[in-house]
């Protein structure tokens, strides 16, 4: 017995629905903020309305203790919490390698996170003293105070 033979137009594939397609792209361009940048970070893990983030490198000398032991940033977890014990593993910190240590091993560079309150008090504190600087120096004095021998108009210094 022969198979039968069908004639006329072959059936219609199924297709996927155009919506699908258009989700999927969205999903892919929504991606290009993170992927293929060398410090980028999820951002659903962020809290930029409370935290100010920024990269710390581990130079396996003093950076990382610096800013995380005698200032206020903490380092971030992959789930978007910060290190709670200072001595807790930094495996499921959020990192990546940024280059290589003198010594041959790889440095790794750190997320961490400061509330923003404190930050904004820290940067407004060293804007004082760059302002302060500036007005002494517009009086004629060197950046320490000290009076300078040197001619100064009657109106100070403009800059």
């Amino acid at each position: 017995m022969q198979p039968e033979v069908r004639r006329g137009r072959p059936p219609k594939q199924v297709r996927e629905p155009r919506a699908a397609e258009i989700t999927r792209e969205r999903r892919r361009r929504a991606d290009l903020e993170t992927v293929g940048r060398r410090l980028g970070v999820n951002p659903d893990i962020l809290d930029l309305e409370n935290y100010t983030y920024r990269w710390i490198n581990d130079d396996q000398v003093t950076r990382l203790y610096q800013l995380t032991e005698l200032d206020d940033y903490d380092i971030v977890m992959k789930n978007g919490n910060s290190v709670a014990d200072r001595d807790s593993d930094l495996g499921e910190a959020v990192s990546t390698v940024t280059g290589v240590l003198p010594n041959g091993q790889q440095q790794r560079t750190y997320l961490a996170r400061k509330p923003r309150k404190w930050y904004e008090a820290d940067e407004k504190r060293k804007q004082d003293d760059l302002d302060e600087q500036l007005a002494r120096l517009k009086r004629g004095h060197s950046r320490e105070g000290e009076a300078q021998a040197d001619y100064i108009p009657h109106g100070g210094i403009n800059l």
